[in-house]
């Protein structure tokens, strides 16, 4: 064989192997992701939070996976983790509405109910009848007295 010939053998069995490669990263997390679902779905909170965790290290700004491993750690009651995965799709995003209510959902159960107002507050900016985002600063009004404000958003 001629050293060209040996050169495109090499770049072929490399360009495979990356490609192969990433193949099987996708197909690795869709897999976690799965079973992060199912997991989900038997209410196996800690299995679910560590597949989704798992996707995460393949894909760290894939958000519905952040989202979902947010609503693992929440449901398995590792509230810390779960505000930080919310403030970090909240980072990516600021518009992101599902983040934003849970997080402030978070803080009001935490009793720090001027975060959870300002984080209502900057969501309703945008979407000002959104019903989340309502009841969050709704309760967190009731925490510090404004029951009339808390009606209103009720």
């Amino acid at each position: 064989m001629t050293r060209n010939c040996l050169r495109q053998i090499a770049f072929v069995l490399t360009a495979a192997a990356i490609m192969s490669g990433c193949t099987g990263a996708e197909a690795r997390k869709s897999s976690f992701i799965a079973r992060g679902e199912q997991y989900m779905a038997s209410h196996d909170w800690q299995k679910a939070r560590l597949e989704f965790r798992n996707a995460l290290q393949i894909d760290p700004k894939d958000q519905k996976v952040q989202l979902l491993a947010a609503q693992a750690a929440e449901r398995a009651g590792e509230y810390d983790e779960a505000a930080g995965r919310y403030r970090a799709l909240l980072e990516q995003d600021r518009g992101n509405v599902a983040a934003r209510t849970a997080l402030g959902r978070l803080y009001a159960g935490g009793g720090l109910a001027a975060e959870a107002i300002k984080l209502a507050e900057e969501g309703l900016s945008a979407r000002p009848d959104d019903a989340g985002l309502l009841a969050v600063r709704g309760v967190a009004r009731a925490m510090r007295g404004d029951q009339m404000g808390a009606q209103q958003d009720a």
